[in-house]
């Protein structure tokens, strides 16, 4: 049975492994900590959500919104410089 600190822990091992572009052994890692199974799990869930088109869409949109308002930020910061510098 899966408890919830594993299923945490693999998640945290997941997500290391994920910022550091693959540079150590994920399932060796897990398998030591005792959350292979768990790691499993997250690994397939993840999967199914970069595979859910209507994920994508929805992670697409967040991203658009948040460079419009960098780039909003960007012109106003400019903009406020030219004037008042």
């Amino acid at each position: 049975m899966m408890s919830r600190d594993k299923m945490l822990r693999a998640q945290e091992y997941m997500k290391a492994w994920i910022a550091c572009c693959g540079r150590f052994d994920l399932e060796d890692v897990c398998d030591r900590a005792g959350v292979l199974r768990e790691l499993v799990f997250v690994r397939q869930a993840l999967l199914e959500q970069l595979d859910d088109p209507g994920m994508f869409e929805l992670e697409y949109d967040m991203y658009s919104e948040a460079r419009s308002k960098e780039a909003c930020s960007d012109w106003l910061r400019e903009l406020t410089e030219r004037y008042f510098s």
